[in-house]
């Protein structure tokens, strides 16, 4: 399954309140920046992003932190480092099979 970056939505929802990424900002105590950074995908973010941005629109800020880790995750699995991570599983199952 792709999932997409679950912020994105954020943009949609600001169209439908005919809000400003600016006004969103200040209502939420952030900069239009990070607001901006967050609807492209470019930041990832924190629970306290999550609760304020999801007490604008009303959605479940703990399914909104789940769709974020389901995509980290899916980025990370697409990163050299997720190769690094099997490298430490084969060792792990060599290191058993020597013990055994």
């Amino acid at each position: 399954m792709k999932y997409e970056h679950p912020w994105v939505w954020v943009e949609l929802a600001l169209d439908n309140l005919n809000m400003t990424q600016k006004e969103f900002a200040d209502l939420i105590g952030k900069s239009p920046v990070e607001v901006n950074q967050i609807i492209n995908g470019k930041k990832n973010i924190t629970l306290d992003w999550a609760m304020k941005i999801t007490a604008v629109f009303g959605w479940n800020y703990k399914h909104r932190l789940s769709m974020q880790a389901d995509y980290d995750e899916q980025e990370y699995r697409k990163s050299k480092k997720y190769a690094e991570i099997k490298k430490i599983q084969e060792k792990v199952k060599e290191y058993h099979l020597q013990t055994v």
